[in-house]
């Protein structure tokens, strides 16, 4: 627990000193949205691609593991899709965006460092992985499926141009994509380009969370917590639980990585959602807020988990 507690206070004081600063009129109005452009098309760009091209492909291909974390993804996004669908009636935009807020978790600030200290060297390798799967199996399709959304009405041809136009040159998938060239090409980053990216992409939690706070304290919120127990339920409780039946019954794991499986499905909503939802203008109130309730909540669900899974 402490150490959970010693994850997540940082966290909410990040997002706190941004809501101060954003009360107190610090940064001036608007400041969220150039400090999100800065994480979307620096910090994060160079934090996915020195992650996935310093990670050995020998590493990065636990087949097992990708596999179960990926159903758990899928089968949580089907849901949070078909719940958008009909009982909220949703648009398909934002039930995009609640899939993904159902699905993406903070894997990087907060699993990793869990799953360091409670398991150990062999865990770190195992959450590092989940984060390459939330950038491909998360961020790449949602923000094809973003585009295309965005594009219907126009002819094929010209969604198509759009969308493979708007992928390509996507920051985030550009990241990924450069990265796994040099992953599998073996050599490593020269130590100038090392140093560069380990700096600029230690700014993108930070400042993703500090913007988040500064979003948050221009917003009247409070209504918006009426619709956010679907996606707690969604992120907090049927992700780790369709994890867990996946390494029990479909895909076996042995005790660490299964362990670490369900641990970071169960890491609340990741920060970088809520880049994604300001940069392309969909519920950035909700997600927002979600990030925030998420947080708070799994520090018992989290502790609770830990508490069953070394039993």
């Amino acid at each position: 627990m402490d150490t959970l507690l010693n994850a997540v206070i940082p966290i909410f004081g990040l997002m706190a000193a941004g809501f101060a600063a954003g009360r107190f009129g610090v940064l001036g109005a608007g400041a969220s949205q150039p400090l999100n452009r800065f994480v979307f098309y620096c910090a994060l760009p160079a934090l996915l691609f020195r992650s996935v091209a310093s990670t050995p492909l020998a590493d990065v291909l636990r087949w097992d593991f990708i596999l179960v974390f990926t159903l758990g993804i899928v089968g949580v996004a089907v849901l949070s899709l078909a719940a958008s669908a009909l009982a909220l009636k949703e648009g398909i935009m934002a039930a995009l965006m609640r899939a993904v807020n159902a699905t993406y978790g903070n894997v990087g600030y907060l699993g990793i460092p869990l799953a360091a200290v409670a398991y150990g060297e062999r865990a770190v390798v195992a959450a590092g992985l989940t984060v390459l799967i939330n950038a491909v199996v998360i961020i790449a399709p949602a923000t094809a499926a973003v585009e295309i959304a965005a594009r219907r009405g126009a002819g094929k041809a010209h969604v198509l141009h759009g969308v493979v136009l708007a992928v390509a040159s996507n920051p985030l998938i550009l990241a990924i994509v450069l990265g796994l060239v040099i992953s599998a090409w073996g050599e490593t980053l020269p130590v100038p380009i090392d140093t560069f990216l380990s700096l600029m992409a230690d700014t993108a939690g930070p400042c993703a969370l500090f913007a988040l706070g500064l979003y948050v304290s221009g917003r009247p919120l409070t209504r918006l917590y009426g619709r956010l127990a679907l996606g707690a339920v969604l992120k907090l409780a049927a992700f780790p639980a369709l994890v867990w039946a996946l390494v029990a019954w479909v895909v076996p794991l042995d005790p660490v990585l299964a362990a670490v499986a369900i641990l970071m499905a169960a890491t609340p909503i990741g920060a970088g959602t809520f880049v994604l939802a300001e940069r392309y203008g969909i519920d950035a109130d909700e997600t927002s807020t979600a990030i925030v309730v998420t947080t708070a909540l799994s520090i018992p669900t989290l502790g609770f988990l830990l508490v069953l899974l070394s039993t």
